[in-house]
């Protein structure tokens, strides 16, 4: 079921610009060779911060083995390419180090992170990092240009600007209680061209990707850093995970992210009104200046099954890569001609499409989990904590087998189908299978495993609401409806799944499943 919470609570404050921070840093292996002596560097730079700097803090320093590339002209020669000095913590060193003739001017530029391989300071691609949940150093592209140092000059004075946009979000105390809470950028075109000569940088290009967020150790604030580019109104600005569910935020106006500047988003509720704050546009943050109203934003909660389309694409059991949809899934061609699915409408329920599948006139042939079912495949990382870690599903179901009852069943494998442990055959001797089901609860009152598949036998041709549970920290390491041992899942195994929906076959007849109006959500256990 789909929830919309139409007014978030959402302050956007841009358009910043910091001190410069200046390190005077001098190689100490000077060299004078009478007409050519060497370079000494005086690098700091400008605006934003770095990785490095203590949270909530903006000051802007280097860190010992940071390392920048330097290119020299004489007039419009290149005489010096992508020569790579390192900061050791207190001066800067290169072991190709660049002279200057006496009387000579020339021209530099420059650019932090280095890179090996850039010959056309004019012309560097970058594309920023779609993870940066482990700090967003490299992608904080800086250039900088000195085109006035006085002829033969050793002292080069270098101050770097930022190429990208930084963005930070922050969770105000009590929007929620979930430390582990994520954020990611949407709608992100991630790469662009910079000219290292001039400081200017290409439109953001690219496929429209997500970002994901570095968090602060000691509050609810992420950052991450982007090319300069413009969200358009409505369009998705931001994905927040709390407590086991998704958000989708969005904006009623453009928001610009900008080259050199930061822009702070303050998340106030996640909760709609009138039990929620009201959207609030500008504030006060310390260290921060007001920027453009961008107007209300919105966020929507996004459900971990989406509703179904008008249509099923087709999923072969073999096939990896599967996008977040519903799916018909066949096991290959034996089963495609045993199976017919089809979308069909229904006002009964809330979605008002119903997946339907009838399966097989083959007398020999009974259908199970892995030969033609419908298959919701969902594609993110389920959020699994300590707290938070079963989840109900309830789902609107209807069945019928040629005028009696049949039944319909669900099992929930894990993408990861590589997975094998070594369990007893039975025999004294041991064998290798596949753990990839994950293990069910089939009432709320407890906490034992009973499944690995739940099965429910609704009146003939009857809608029925059912409901079961799933506890996504445990892999049954058989295939069997019956759960028996289990083992613990790995972050690996949860890194997605596949929710199926099947008839097993009376052999000889056809049986007919519909389901509609699916829904998973975090749930506690009650003993």
């Amino acid at each position: 079921m789909k929830k919309y919470l139409k007014l978030f609570a959402l302050t956007l404050i841009g358009a910043i610009s910091f001190t410069a921070c200046n390190n005077e840093l001098e190689d100490s292996n000077s060299k004078d060779s009478g007409t050519e002596k060497e370079i000494k560097i005086v690098a700091g730079i400008n605006g934003l911060s770095r990785t490095e700097i203590a949270d909530g803090s903006l000051v802007t320093t280097f860190k010992a083995n940071d390392e920048i590339g330097i290119f020299a002209y004489e007039s419009d020669r290149l005489v010096a390419t992508n020569v790579k000095y390192t900061y050791n913590g207190s001066t800067w060193e290169s072991e190709n180090a660049i002279t200057a003739k006496s009387g000579v001017q020339y021209k530099y530029c420059a650019y932090y992170p280095y890179k090996d391989g850039i010959t056309d300071p004019t012309n560097v691609n970058i594309t920023v990092n779609a993870d940066q949940t482990a700090g967003f150093n490299v992608e904080d592209f800086l250039t900088a240009q000195n085109n006035n140092a006085e002829a033969g000059a050793q002292t080069i004075t270098l101050n770097f600007n930022h190429a990208f946009s930084m963005v930070q979000v922050g969770i105000k105390d009590g929007v929620t209680d979930d430390t582990n809470s994520t954020v990611s950028l949407e709608s992100i075109l991630p790469t662009a061209n910079v000219n290292i000569q001039t400081g200017e940088v290409g439109e953001a290009s690219g496929e429209a990707t997500s970002v994901k967020m570095k968090k602060s150790d000691s509050k609810m604030e992420y950052r991450a850093i982007i090319p300069g580019q413009t969200i358009k109104a409505n369009d998705k600005l931001l994905t927040i995970v709390a407590a086991g569910k998704t958000y989708g935020v969005s904006n009623s106006a453009d928001v610009t992210y900008s080259k050199g500047q930061a822009l702070q988003i303050t998340v106030n509720s996640l909760t709609a009104l009138p039990e929620g704050e009201a959207i609030t546009i500008g504030g006060s943050i310390t260290d921060w200046n007001k920027g453009e109203d961008p107007g209300e934003g919105g966020i929507e909660e996004i459900p971990l099954i989406k509703p179904l389309g008008d249509s099923l694409e087709e999923l072969v059991s073999t096939t990896k890569g599967a996008q977040e949809s519903w799916y018909k899934l066949v096991q290959g061609d034996a089963q495609r001609l045993k199976a017919e699915f089809e979308v069909i409408k229904d006002e009964a329920t809330e979605w008002k499409n119903v997946a339907k599948l009838t399966y097989s006139t083959d007398s020999a042939d009974n259908n199970s989990w892995y030969k033609a079912v419908i298959c919701y495949n969902h594609a993110e990382p389920m959020y699994v904590t300590e707290d938070i870690h079963i989840y109900k599903v309830t789902a609107k179901i209807k069945s019928e087998c040629e005028g009696e009852k049949t039944p319909v069943m669900f099992t929930c494998k894990s993408k990861d189908h590589e997975t094998k442990v070594t369990v007893d055959d039975g025999k004294g001797g041991t064998k290798e299978i596949t753990r990839d089901q994950f293990t069910f609860f089939m009432g709320k009152s407890t906490t034992t495993i009973t499944s690995t598949v739940a099965s429910f036998t609704p009146a003939i041709n009857t809608w029925e609401t059912v409901e079961f549970y799933i506890d996504f920290t445990k892999v049954a390491n058989n295939v069997t409806s019956n759960a028996g041992a289990s083992e613990p899942a790995t972050e690996k195994d949860y890194n997605g799944f596949d929710l199926r929906i099947y008839t097993n076959n009376n052999q000889g007849k056809v049986p007919t499943i519909y389901v509609s109006d699916v829904i998973i959500e975090p749930y506690t256990i009650t003993e």
